[in-house]
């Protein structure tokens, strides 16, 4: 698995990543005694093995793949946060539309063959 380190604490070896596959964020936590300790940085690309204990994914195996492959991520989320912001000023019914309830519909249940020999009776020629 791909994914891009959104936040680390160097001094306990632990990062966050978001994953090439838009799930749930994954942790990556290492023991701060291990000699093979990799270094992370907010926006490195790192390639792990996936494992998933109980309902938290854990990224176990990291390698680096570029560092500082997403250099400015702070400025991407800060952008995306006042795109949301400046669609909702402008388009307010779209909140509205999606938070409203469904409107309720009526239907009803048609015995087919009741109907079907209704349509046979009424056609011309029909025995």
């Amino acid at each position: 698995m791909l994914g891009v380190v959104i936040w680390t604490d160097a001094t306990e070896s632990k990062a966050i990543i978001w994953c090439e596959n838009h799930g749930k964020l994954t942790f990556l936590g290492q023991h701060n005694h291990a000699d093979d300790i990799l270094k992370v940085d907010q926006g490195d690309l790192i390639q792990f093995d996936l494992a998933e204990h109980r309902t938290m994914r854990l990224a176990q195996n990291p390698r680096k793949i570029a560092q500082h492959y997403c250099a400015d991520l702070d400025g991407v989320l800060a952008k995306a946060q006042s795109v949301k912001s400046d669609i909702k000023k402008a388009m307010p019914e779209r909140d509205k539309a999606r938070l409203a309830p469904p409107k309720k519909q009526s239907c009803s249940v048609i015995d087919f063959a009741e109907t079907r020999q209704k349509y046979k009776s009424a056609a011309p020629g029909a025995d």
